[in-house]
């Protein structure tokens, strides 16, 4: 002790010079004459110095400030114990705060003291003791606790000429109390000892006693204990009505703290759970408190939340904790809880053996009964295996609550399994929970709460901060205070709540909305553990707190994840990308979340959804108290249907209170309201079921009967079955076949729970997309062991059919109705198709009955896309029935209709989906009325671009437009898009075609995935032999589907369907469908049109020359107006076009002739009409000189009206150009020449220009001048029938395939 003071002493003199009466003194002199001055410098430190920092097992007692200072006795001193450095230490910084730097300390003449300064000490000695007696300190007895003593007059027993204590000093000591705590002159054992409280021990005899009479005992408390059984003793006085209001706590105000008491502060300090927990050896929150403590930490809490505001005390605002603080020196100790602290060290403060006292005391008292409670609430058993029964609990437990999220439970379990082991700093746990909005992560986080309190009896509180709140920096002082330096400040929110109750589970939701001041603040919460109230300028301490994190940033990514592939989430938020969110977090708050764990919480599929809403209806069966209503069987996938096309867990509901409403008052007014009970009975009826439902289901028996009672109840919905006995050749087959249901007998799965368990989790890996469902036909499947396979696997129920409550039969039905009804849910969510419905009452009286009718759908449209041009509001009214002909397009795009309405077929079997179809052939064919009829046939979503719609006008992006229509077909996927016209978009690029536009398309159509709903791409072009290579490969284009013109039977029924009802005979329509041969739809609806117009308006007999009449202006366009022929040219053209038909009818008279004119259409003086060819011949050599001589026969024809070469007209230069076109094909490609090898001559040009090419160019020059010399020797030699044809048509000017007929 003697070195400690030394050292003390030390610290406080060095660097400065003392005198005494003018004389310096040397240092080594003055120490032994300053003994009293540290107890002045002592009393000054207490308000700004914390002395644990220097000694933190210092024996000092209690102060306001931090440590109380006990005057030494002979028997102890605040210098036992603590080594000499640490002393030095201790007056080294006290003398800054004693003595201004560079001051000359002058010391004072003492009347007492002769000048020798070894005799100084004994002056100050004197003077302190007569200070203490002048103040008149009453004797202390045994009851007494904290005596206040007023210091005030202390500095004039000190320094008379320049001080080293300020004025100012001096009167902060004057509103300063330097208390002595004393057990003196004890004449009696503690447990005689009488007091007015009821809490106070009486007889214990577990404490030993330490004090005898006349004799001086020392408690040595630390502060930050001492304010907290203060503050917990108030706490007891509010559960007890003697506080009300934080004002009250006056000077008056004398709370009593007992062992109770204790062990509720020290489950709020952090030191205090760590002792015990090494006690119970558990971990510090898993320690389980008696009801008596929980209803402290309740009135605490509640205490708290309602006075956070700062209040008025002594004309000054203060926050709660604060002024409990400062008045904590009034607190009193009950005997049991004073006797306790006297088993401790005077010397120095241990808070492991205080603990360890506490929980070894007998239970021999009633203030000792709660550490029995204590004891008994955490046995001592195997901590580990406690542990992993407690993290089955904890799944089975979240499972049944937490639907569709196996592997985020499990990762959530895990954390707090591995949070069980070595103790860390930070939060209790860290967990970060991502994926897309409403599938349960704040579910997740509730549950967890409800959990532990179930299976650890921890007490734990759930509180959800938003933290789109708090994305200003101003707001983030809400959730930590505003800070002492501002008035009438709330405790911060969240610091409050921690503060008020240690263990919270804490979900900040959307993380990411915070404004980065606030992420900055949690980073030391993270790191330590520990917040600073800003406002009540305290430390909270978060060890005990399981924070929870949600974000939306990487939603994308995380539910695209379709490979199955471990995603690391902080990576995701490193990156900061996917949904709408693409706020990158800051890398700091990512790596301080990493210490923690991630949950990816998946999207829920529908049977978890149909768990969901079974569990809702079951809750929701009381409407309101003596209402109720009785749903029926199976209406959960009906209360799905009623959220379409927004299908999620948070719509159910609000949905089910809808119609909870809807049907009481619908019978509301035939109600007796006398009832006093009343049950409304719900009756179903779906009327929507437009979805075609087969399905394939794979049986695993060994039963014949029951394998024959499946099929035959399978073969009512035309379900295809198949049977195995073993369990390998299920899976084989599920291999190469997927099947929709599968039917097990559990007993083939395996011979032990484990094998069992494996073989139902191979059949989830095989084929995740299975209806899984179990039978037991022998014995009875225990429930929990049924209930383990479903969390861990993909089983969908279990059916026991060993009771004969179930047969096979109901079983098939049941699992088909669960099928059937997730399929038709699917088609209304991807279909984007809202569920219209009727609530009709069926009867009333004592037992109403009431049906829900589902009736309809429609089409649901977000707004902003309604006026987008893009869009078709409506599902096309058009189907495939209503396209006449194209038989051949029809039966492929059948096949994109089974793919589109069950997109699961191909996914099932791994097979990649077509992407698109190429829809080529002339205008007016139907290609778009083709593209319509799919999207009607599928009811999807229709959207439409053309060449107008992207050239449409100045500023048009063409890039921009492809794209935004790509975006809003997959936004409503599954969806149709139809780009009519894409050659004006797609031209190949090497043909000078835009690659940016092409480019686009590409990367558009290589954008869909295959687990995806489908966006099925139809384009409509005439030239498909334009468009990009690129774009006409399968995985893009996948096939090119030519639509011809309507054959004869199309064109017969196309006028069948126009002219019903219409007076026109049929034999009529039968002969103008064989003369409309080449018209494609579009044009026999322009014959049906304008037959229309005339028949009404003009009121003309329809009749077969009227109507083929219209059919020739159809083919051939009206004859000009304008262009009038003179006679000479009406001869020449006359005979031209003779020349032509002779020469036609003569070599080719197979070739039907439908027309010929000499009226000017169309830039066209004349023309002859043949009719297209119904079966197709291969070009002979033969034909093709003889087309060559029909196509210059009218050159030839003119040239012998008037036998002078100078006379023939230009109008030959079509057929010149038909004939070059002709023979260069025939020659240069066709390789019909006997003089050329078979060879392409344009594909060798391209490499060579040789003799070939030339030699070639001779063969087709003299082919043309054989040809013109043929039709001359074969017109010259029929000249007279060329003559009389010619004239003839001169008169009629046009004639009719009936009169060439007439006339040959």
């Amino acid at each position: 002790m003697l070195e400690a003071k030394k050292g003390f002493l030390n610290g406080v003199t060095e660097g400065i010079r003392f005198s005494y009466k003018g004389k310096n003194t040397p240092n080594e002199d003055v120490i032994q004459a300053l003994g009293p001055i540290y107890i002045i410098a002592l009393a000054y430190s207490l308000k700004e110095t914390n002395l644990a920092n220097f000694h933190p097992q210092a024996p000092v007692y209690y102060t306001p400030g931090n440590y109380f200072l006990v005057l030494e006795d002979n028997e102890s001193s605040i210098f036992d114990g603590m080594p000499e450095h640490v002393a030095y230490d201790l007056g080294k910084a006290l003398q800054g705060k004693l003595i201004p730097p560079g001051v000359e300390v002058h010391l004072s003449e003492l009347e007492e003291c002769n000048e020798d300064p070894h005799h100084i000490l004994d002056g100050y000695t004197t003077k302190i003791k007569e200070l203490i007696s002048d103040l008149q300190i009453p004797q202390l007895t045994g009851d007494s606790t904290l005596i206040p003593i007023d210091v005030s007059k202390l500095g004039d027993c000190l320094w008379k000429d320049t001080p080293p204590i300020s004025l100012e000093v001096l009167n902060d000591i004057i509103s300063f109390q330097l208390y002595l705590t004393k057990l003196e002159d004890i004449d009696s054992p503690i447990e005689s000892m009488s007091t007015p409280q009821d809490n106070i021990i009486q007889g214990t005899e577990d404490l030993p006693q330490e004090t005898s009479p006349g004799t001086h005992s020392t408690m040595l408390i630390p502060s930050f204990l001492m304010e907290e059984l203060f503050i917990h003793a108030t706490i007891n006085a509010v559960q007890l009505g003697k506080l009300t209001e934080p004002q009250d706590i006056d000077n008056n105000f004398k709370p009593i703290a007992d062992i109770t008491i204790l062990i509720s502060a020290l489950s709020y300090l952090r030191e205090g759970r760590n002792a015990l927990s090494k006690v119970f050896k558990t971990q510090p929150a898993q320690i389980i408190y008696p009801n008596e403590i929980q209803d402290l930490h309740s009135t605490f809490h509640k205490f708290v939340g309602d006075n956070s505001q700062e209040f008025q005390v002594d004309e000054s605002e203060t926050s709660i904790f604060k002024h409990l603080r400062k008045a904590s020196h009034r607190l009193q100790l009950s005997p049991g809880l004073k006797r306790l602290f006297l088993t401790q060290s005077k010397i120095d403060f241990d808070i492991d053996r205080l603990c360890k006292t506490l929980l070894a005391l007998e239970n021999n008292h009633k203030e000792l009964e709660i550490v029995q409670q204590l004891r008994e609430a955490n046995p001592l058993h195997n901590s580990g295996i406690r542990q992993l029964k407690r993290r089955e609990a904890l799944i089975k437990t979240l499972s049944k609550t937490v639907i569709g999220q196996p592997q985020a439970i499990n990762s959530v379990v895990d954390s707090w399994f591995s949070s069980s082991g070595n103790g860390k700093e930070g939060p209790r746990l860290i967990l970060t929970f991502a994926g897309v909005s409403g599938v349960g992560k704040s579910l997740l986080a509730r549950s967890l709460t409800d959990a532990l309190n179930e299976i650890e009896e921890t007490d734990y509180r759930f509180s959800e901060f938003s933290m789109a709140q708090y994305n200003s920096e101003k707001q983030s002082a809400g959730l930590f205070g505003a800070g002492a330096f501002f008035s009438n400040q709330p405790l911060g929110s969240l610091t409050k709540l921690v503060r008020s109750h240690p263990r919270y589970v804490l979900l900040f939701d959307e993380i990411e909305k915070a404004h980065s001041s606030v992420l900055s603040s949690l980073l030391s919460l993270l790191d330590t553990g520990y917040e600073t109230d800003l406002t009540a300028e305290e430390e909270v301490d978060f060890s005990q707190v399981i924070v929870i994190f949600t974000t939306n940033i990487g939603q994308n990514e995380l539910s695209q994840n379709h490979s199955g592939h471990n995603v690391n989430v902080f990576d995701v938020l490193r990156l900061g990308t996917g949904g709408q969110n693409t706020a990158k977090m800051p890398p700091e708050l990512v790596n301080r979340l990493s210490k923690g764990a991630a949950a990816v919480f998946e999207e829920l599929n529908y049977s978890d959804l149909a768990s969901i809403s079974r569990q809702l209806l079951s809750d929701h069966s009381e409407v309101m108290p003596g209402l109720k209503i009785l749903w029926p069987e199976g209406f959960e996938y009906n209360l799905i249907k009623l959220t379409s096309p927004e299908i999620n867990i948070r719509r159910l509901p609000a949905r089910i209170k809808t119609l909870s409403t809807q049907i009481i008052a619908s019978v509301g007014s035939q109600l007796d309201p006398e009832l006093d009970e009343l049950t409304i009975k719900l009756k179903t009826q779906d009327n929507i079921t437009t979805l075609h439902v087969n399905c394939s289901v794979h049986i695993l028996s060994s039963e014949t009967g029951l394998i024959n009672s499946i099929k035959e109840a399978a073969s009512i919905n035309n379900c295809n079955t198949f049977d195995f006995n073993s369990f390998d050749t299920l899976c084989d087959k599920i291999k190469s076949t997927p099947p929709q249901i599968v039917l097990i007998d559990i007993s083939l799965m395996g011979t032990t729970d484990f094998e069992i368990e494996r073989n139902f989790k191979q059949l989830s890996e095989l084929n995740s997309n299975i209806k899984v469902f179990s039978f037991s036909t022998e014995s009875k499947t225990p429930d929990a062991f049924v209930n383990n396979l479903k969390l861990s696997t993909s089983l969908q129920g279990h059916f026991e059919l060993s009771n004969s409550r179930t047969t096979p039969e109901q079983m098939y039905d049941k699992t088909f109705f669960i099928y059937s009804q997730e399929k038709e849910i699917k088609q209304l969510n991807r279909q984007n198709l809202e569920v219209e419905y009727q609530i009709l009452p069926l009867n009333s009286g004592p037992s109403p009955e009431v049906e829900l009718l589902l009736s309809s759908t429609r089409q649901s449209v977000n707004i902003e896309d309604i006026n987008n041009k893009l869009f078709q509001r409506s599902v096309p009214k058009e189907r495939l029935s209503d396209v006449v002909g194209l038989e051949r397009a029809k039966s492929r795009l059948t096949d994109v209709l089974t793919f589109l309405k069950q997109p699961e077929l191909f996914s099932s079997h791994g097979t990649k989906p077509p992407t698109g179809y190429l829809l080529a052939g002339d205008p007016g064919t139907g290609k778009t009325m083709l593209a319509k009829a799919v999207a009607g046939e599928s009811q999807l979503p229709f959207f439409t671009l053309s060449a107008g719609d992207l050239m449409g006008g100045k500023g048009s992006n063409p890039v921009e437009i492809i794209t935004e229509l790509f975006s809003k077909a997959k936004k409503y996927a599954p969806s149709i898009v139809f780009i009519d016209e894409i050659d004006v978009i797609a031209r190949s690029r090497s043909d000078g075609g835009n690659a940016f536009y092409v480019n686009t398309l590409l990367t558009e159509m290589d954008g869909f995935e295959a687990n995806r709903m489908p966006v099925f791409v139809l384009a409509a072009t005439n030239y498909p032999e334009r468009l990009d290579p690129a774009l006409t490969r399968p995985g893009r284009f996948d096939e090119t589907i030519y639509c011809d013109h309507p054959n004869y039977e199309a064109r017969l029924r196309l006028l069948n369907l126009k002219f019903k009802g219409m007076d026109i005979e049929s034999n009529d329509l039968d002969t103008i469908a064989k003369d409309s041969i080449g018209l494609s739809a579009a044009q026999i609806d322009q014959l049906f049109r304008e037959t229309n117009y005339a028949h009404r308006i003009k009121s003309t007999p329809l009749s077969y020359e009227f109507l083929h009449k219209i059919l020739i202006q159809i083919r051939f366009g009206n004859p000009s107006e304008v262009m009038e022929l003179n006679e000479e040219t009406k001869r020449e053209t006359a005979y031209h076009e003779a020349g032509h038909l002779i020469a036609s009818k003569l070599l080719m008279p197979e070739i039907h002739i439908d027309y010929v004119t000499i009226e000017p259409r169309d830039q066209s003086l004349g023309f002859v009409a043949f009719r297209p060819e119904i079966e197709h011949r291969s070009e002979s050599l033969e034909r093709i000189k003889k087309r060559l001589i029909i196509a210059l026969a009218g050159r030839a024809a003119e040239y012998l009206l008037y036998n002078d070469r100078n006379k023939v007209s230009s109008g030959a230069s079509q057929d010149i150009r038909y004939a070059t076109a002709l023979v260069t094909r025939a020659v240069f490609e066709s390789g019909m020449s006997e003089e050329l090898p078979p060879i392409s001559i344009p594909m060798l040009a391209k490499y060579h220009k040789g003799e070939l090419a030339q030699k070639a160019e001779s063969i087709a020059t003299a082919w043309i001048v054989e040809a013109e010399e043929g039709a001359l020797e074969l017109l010259r030699s029929n000249w007279e029938l060329l003559d009389r044809f010619a004239k003839d048509l001169m008169t009629a000017e046009s004639m009719t395939e009936k009169d060439i007929g007439a006339f040959f």
